[in-house]
């Protein structure tokens, strides 16, 4: 006797069915557990010089990275002027070999 394709295709279905139902089960049920979460406290305090230490160093760092991104726009607009300028060369060499392939045509059409 050969399983009919149709039903095995519906026991197929009804299994991944049952499968992800009780995934869902196992999910939802893990999710009502709660959490344990571990807090430690520390016994020594940050003092106010080691703060504004630390505040200085921050801001320090900040005015230098603040020089730097200066520094990266000025060398991108640089590069920018610079990408125009060739732009500008490569559109005047094709301006003048399109003349002269225009004057070329031009010859070879008055010597027909």
């Amino acid at each position: 006797m050969t399983p009919d394709p149709v039903n095995l295709k519906d026991l197929v279905l009804g299994l991944i069915l049952l499968s992800s139902l009780g995934v869902n089960i196992v999910t939802l049920l893990g999710l009502r557990k709660t959490q344990r979460r571990e807090v430690s406290f520390q016994t020594e305090y940050m003092t106010r010089s080691a703060c504004e230490r630390e505040h200085e160093m921050i801001d320090a760092q900040l005015v230098s990275n603040r020089e730097a991104l200066t520094r990266v726009h000025a060398r991108i607009d640089e590069l920018r002027r610079e990408i125009k300028d060739d732009v500008r060369g490569v559109h005047d060499r094709i301006n003048t070999v399109l003349t002269a392939v225009s004057q070329l045509q031009g010859k070879v059409s008055a010597s027909e």
